[in-house]
Order: structure tokens, then C-alpha cells, then sequence
């Protein structure tokens, strides 16, 4: 009989759902009793679980005072809703007063834990919710950034193409300045439009936290025309100018540190016009 009692509250006890004295009953018993010891192991066990399972499919957290609001909510409903005493079958006796429910002030254990579900259940639901609309808002995202990027190479493409299949374009070679280095590098402009284009090939990859920036001088300034991105080893650069044909008097490929505003590190491809 005790073991019975006991054990039909061992889930609430898993939760934290009982009050100080159904808490205090049920430990002085399991302290004795080492069969539903094991089944408050293994409650105790589950329920740990729970938050894990939650943050398995929400990157959201609850705050620290989620889990005693919802037991004081619970509580005080209780009180609204009073429910009859809990029968006692013929012959059985009466329950402990330690574990009997009394009328008026709290529902009894299995309200509790099916509330207690329904909210968990609710719960895992607006947590997927959010995950979900996360999720669609990322793909999104990655959908216009493809969509731009591929915009993007179709219009460099097509001045690629404008700048190098022309009788008019002019092309200045970019030499290497590290001794043993196969690199080299081109620089293409027109006369009749502003579009220039710098590329590069056999350049190793960056060191992490640098990067390759290409600088044109005009007028005794060399000014930062962009980063050189690679792609094993590559790297193409389609930039406008500030007029119709510009024309330089240097140009070089520098490896730096990234968010550099001026030249410096180490040049590994330069160009001089002649004199």
C-alpha cells in the first residue's frame, strides 16, 4: 500500500511538482524501500534529459525562473478550482495525512502532471515554431545572396569580356618582386570606358588574418582599388574608375594585414610605366 502511494507520486517527485511535505514522505520512503528507489532513479534520470532534448531542436533558452513561475501558476489555479476529497477504496484505510491532497488548496498529482505535460508539449512546439522561422529567414537570406552573387558574376563576366576582347584594351604586366616566385599579374584598361580589370595568377593562399590588396598610382598617389580574393590561386578584380580611360603609372599587388588603408607588408607583384 505505501509503495503504491508512493510511486504514483514518484513522477511529480522526478519534476519537483510536490510540496515540502509529499517531498519529505516520498524521500523518507525511498531511503527504505530500494525498489522505488530504482524507479526514482530512473525518473530523475529522464527528466534530466529535458532540457538537452530542448536545446536539441532550439538554439532558445528558458530563463532560470521559468520552472518556479509554472509551479506557482500551477498552484494558484488550485486554489480557483477546488476539488473533492480523493476516495479511499473500501477496506484500505486512509491515506497518510503526509501524502492526503487536502480539498481547496492544490489539484491532485495526476492534474498536475497531465497540466505539467500539456505544457511541456506546448512549449516544445513554440520552441520548434521559432526554430523553424529562424531557419526559413536564413535560407532566405542564403537564396538572395546567391541569387545577387550570381547577378554579380554575370555583369563581371560580361565586362571581362568587354575589356579583354577589344583591339583598343591596354595591357601592363604585373612581375613578381620574390625571388624564385612564378606569380605574375595583368592589369587591362580602355580607352573608351572606365572599367578596369586587374587579375592574377599562382599566388599562394594568405596567411589567416591577411589578405591581398591591389594598389593603383595616379598622379604620384597609389590609391586602394580592392581585395584580391583567390580561388586556388587566381584572382580577378573588375572596378570602375573615375573617368574614361585612366591611366596609371604604377600598379602593385601587396600582401597585408586585413582593414589595412595604406600600402605596406610585402609586394609580390609590381608593374612601373616606362618613363
Amino acid at each position: 500500500m505505501q509503495c503504491e502511494q508512493i510511486r504514483d507520486l514518484l513522477e511529480a517527485y522526478a519534476l519537483g511538482a510536490l510540496d515540502e511535505d509529499q517531498r519529505a514522505a516520498v524521500e523518507a520512503h525511498l531511503a527504505d524501500c530500494v525498489g522505488c528507489q530504482r524507479m526514482a532513479d530512473e525518473l530523475l534520470a529522464t527528466a534530466s534529459q529535458l532540457p538537452l532534448a530542448l536545446a536539441a531542436v532550439s538554439p532558445l533558452r528558458l530563463p532560470a525562473s521559468a520552472k518556479d513561475r509554472l509551479l506557482q501558476a500551477l498552484g494558484d489555479a488550485s486554489v480557483a478550482a477546488p476539488q473533492p476529497p480523493v476516495p479511499v477504496p473500501p477496506g484500505r484505510g486512509e491515506p497518510s495525512p503526509s501524502l492526503r491532497i487536502p480539498p481547496g488548496r492544490r489539484w491532485p498529482v495526476w492534474r498536475r502532471l497531465r497540466m505539467a505535460g500539456a505544457l511541456a508539449a506546448v512549449l516544445v512546439v513554440v520552441l520548434l515554431l521559432g526554430w523553424s522561422v529562424q531557419l526559413s529567414a536564413a535560407l532566405a537570406r542564403e537564396r538572395a545572396l546567391r541569387a545577387e552573387y550570381a547577378q554579380l558574376v554575370s555583369e563581371q563576366q560580361e565586362l571581362v569580356i568587354d575589356i579583354l576582347d577589344s583591339p583598343k584594351t591596354t595591357k601592363a604586366v604585373l612581375r613578381p618582386t620574390q625571388p624564385g616566385s612564378k606569380a605574375y599579374g595583368k592589369l587591362f584598361t580602355r580607352p573608351d570606358l572606365p572599367h578596369v580589370l586587374v587579375m592574377a595568377a599562382r599566388l599562394p593562399a594568405p596567411p589567416a588574418g591577411q589578405t591581398y590588396y591591389v594598389w593603383l598610382t595616379q598622379a604620384g598617389q597609389p590609391q586602394l582599388v580592392g581585395e584580391l580574393g583567390l580561388n586556388q590561386g587566381f584572382g580577378a578584380l573588375v572596378f570602375d574608375a573615375d573617368r574614361t580611360g585612366p591611366v596609371y603609372a604604377a600598379a602593385q599587388v601587396t600582401l597585408q594585414p586585413k582593414g589595412s588603408t595604406s600600402p605596406g607588408g610585402t609586394t609580390v607583384l609590381q608593374w612601373r610605366a616606362s618613363p
